[in-house]
């Protein structure tokens, strides 16, 4: 009987096994490595994304303070514009002129009333301005606080008395804190 022997392999068929092994865990490894990196990068999207949505979401209020809706009568369904200020108003020396942003509502009334002296709001809706597209008197003015922590600016008709808390609740706003 003959006895069947296996051939051992050479060194060259050791070093081919060798290098097939060593690809096979690379690729394992490689793709593993790539999981990591994906896994690391979506984390890092959601956390940076989440930061974003919080600010945002903490910011809002303080930016509507810096914008008002100015309205031609005292309806929120009259016509209005909205004014924002980017900076407070400088006098020529380059000093803080008028009102600040350490009251948000003065600057908002005083965006309003320059809107009105300078013809972009040309008349009262109730009709005391004459229908002239510039006035020598700004109306008296009364700032409201819409839902959105927006402030909206009406004019009030002459020898209305009611006060701030009345006149805004009556235009379904808040009055001013």
């Amino acid at each position: 009987m003959s006895e069947q022997t296996t051939p051992i392999p050479s060194h060259d068929d050791f070093a081919r096994m060798e290098r097939r092994l060593f690809d096979a865990i690379g690729d394992s490894n490689k793709s593993h490595i790539r999981r990591k990196r994906l896994a690391a990068s979506a984390s890092v999207l959601l956390i940076v994304g989440g930061a974003a949505a919080g600010w945002a979401t903490l910011a809002a209020p303080r930016a509507g303070q810096y914008t008002a809706s100015c309205y031609t009568g005292a309806s929120a369904s009259s016509d209005h514009i909205e004014v924002g200020t980017t900076a407070p108003s400088q006098g020529p020396d380059g000093s803080p002129q008028g009102a600040t942003y350490n009251d948000p509502a003065a600057v908002a009334l005083e965006q309003c009333a320059l809107a009105w002296k300078t013809g972009m709001l040309p008349q009262f809706q109730n009709g005391t301005s004459g229908g002239s597209t510039r006035l020598d008197r700004i109306p008296t003015l009364q700032l409201c606080v819409q839902n959105a922590e927006v402030f909206a600016i009406f004019p009030r008709a002459p020898g209305d008395q009611r006060p701030a808390n009345q006149f805004c609740t009556s235009l379904g706003m808040n009055p001013p804190s």
